[in-house]
């Protein structure tokens, strides 16, 4: 074994595998790029269906491609591909994440902005209760 070999696979390696749908994979995109600048390796597991339409739609592999630490992957997900994944599937996809056994370590995060969730999660019924939503005018 050659001393870069060795120096490689003691470099620290992150998979991320987002959810597969479109925001949460341009949120994770942006995490993997950060990472990809601090050193870190980098696979990107994309699901099939999600994966097409960014490689067709937008400027991914000319993006990463400044990256030698950084590597796509994808897996099949069974979905048909000229349909676009709709958010009632949204529980489905999750079962199937936290249905995973595995001694890899795991950091589930959520990629909205800490004001939306404040909003969407914790306060949009007490608005809407007290008139304030919908906004008038």
């Amino acid at each position: 074994m050659d001393q870069n070999e060795g120096k490689k696979s003691l470099e620290p390696h992150v998979l991320i595998f987002p959810i597969p749908f479109q925001g949460p994979v341009n949120c994770a995109l942006k995490l993997a790029e950060l990472l990809c600048l601090s050193g870190m390796y980098v696979t990107f597991l994309n699901t099939d269906h999600i994966h097409r339409p960014l490689l067709r739609y937008t400027d991914v592999l000319s993006r990463f491609s400044h990256y030698p630490n950084f590597r796509f992957e994808t897996i099949p997900d069974g979905l048909v591909h000229e349909n676009p994944v709709s958010g009632d599937r949204f529980e489905e996809v999750m079962e199937a994440v936290n249905g995973v056994e595995t001694s890899t370590p795991v950091v589930s995060f959520e990629t909205i902005s800490p004001s939306c969730l404040w909003t969407s999660c914790f306060n949009l019924r007490a608005l809407i209760e007290s008139g304030h939503v919908p906004l008038k005018g």
